[in-house]
């Protein structure tokens, strides 16, 4: 692996992320074919083209999860990736596999592995996925990371971190939390950075409201009864910019900022020391500070003067979902 470019490190992390997520195939079939991965030109196009939006999900999902050449191909994966990034954790995504499994209803093959393994239905499999995942994750020493849906998946604690982003499922949390896992928070609302943050501003997602920059600051205030006496599991939260609608470093740097100190603030501060009127009053010296750097951030004070950059031209299909 020494020498290997950054580039083909990301092309194979992002098809291992597409693949686990449901949401791509056409690697793994060519890994079945050739024993080899495809040239990476290739394969940036076809991954790039099915991960760059949920409306591109459906055009192609038969991503048959029983065969011994899909695990050996992610085993084969995780080895690089371990090898370039020698983290204690590797996150597999595990989400919204409902986008891209509309085939498994009907191919005989999947259908039939359902049957033998007693799986009960498609959910099954897709759990019994999440499982040999977790084990060869495991079996290389790693801690898997999955988003909130592999609760379901009846992994060991002990192999996986839960990262609870469905706001609209508290109980999702909960349930994480009584079953022994560590939690990573970054729900939906508030700390998703592709949200609104402010009322005149017509590009980003809305979800019975959006995320100005107070409630970033304020969480997880409305859901500590969730977790008394399960604070020892929860490890922090995280703040997640998903770019459907971001086509440059401006628009990245708006979103962000000042958001992203407003979650230190949140992260770090102890609850009984958090006061958002003095961290508002100490927050104009770090917008100076971007001054400096020329960050185009969104200016809470006063919103007019900075205005909202521009966006993809597309279907924004995440509204309110």
């Amino acid at each position: 692996m020494v020498g290997k470019s950054f580039q083909s490190a990301r092309i194979e992390y992002q098809s291992f992320c597409a693949l686990v997520n449901g949401k791509s195939q056409d690697f793994a079939v060519f890994y079945g074919k050739t024993g080899k991965p495809p040239a990476p030109q290739s394969l940036f196009r076809r991954i790039a083209a099915e991960i760059a939006g949920i409306s591109q999900f459906s055009v192609r999902h038969k991503v048959n999860r029983q065969r011994a050449v899909l695990l050996r191909f992610i085993s084969d994966v995780l080895d690089e990736l371990i090898t370039l990034f020698p983290s204690p954790y590797i996150h597999i995504g595990g989400d919204e596999v409902h986008f891209g499994n509309q085939e498994w209803f009907t191919d005989p093959q999947i259908q039939q592995f359902i049957k033998d393994k007693q799986l009960m239905n498609e959910t099954g499999l897709e759990q019994y996925f999440v499982r040999r995942v977790a084990d060869i994750i495991a079996a290389k020493g790693k801690t898997m990371i999955g988003w909130d849906e592999i609760v379901d998946a009846g992994v060991s604690p002990d192999k996986a971190v839960v990262m609870w982003w469905r706001h609209d499922r508290r109980y999702q949390l909960l349930k994480a939390l009584e079953s022994g896992y560590r939690v990573i928070m970054t729900p939906r609302r508030p700390m998703y950075g592709d949200f609104v943050q402010y009322s005149t501003h017509n590009v980003g997602r809305y979800w019975d409201g959006y995320n100005p920059i107070e409630d970033v600051f304020s969480f997880p205030r409305s859901i500590e009864h969730l977790f008394k006496g399960y604070e020892s599991q929860i490890m922090g939260m995280q703040y997640s910019l998903w770019t459907e609608r971001v086509a440059d470093v401006k628009r990245l740097d708006f979103m962000v900022f000042p958001r992203l100190i407003a979650l230190a603030e949140a992260a770090w501060t102890p609850a009984g020391r958090k006061d958002y009127s003095r961290f508002m009053r100490r927050l104009p010296f770090f917008l100076h500070w971007l001054d400096t750097k020329d960050i185009y951030y969104f200016d809470p004070f006063a919103p007019e003067r900075r205005s909202e950059p521009t966006a993809p031209e597309k279907e924004d299909v995440l509204q309110n979902g």
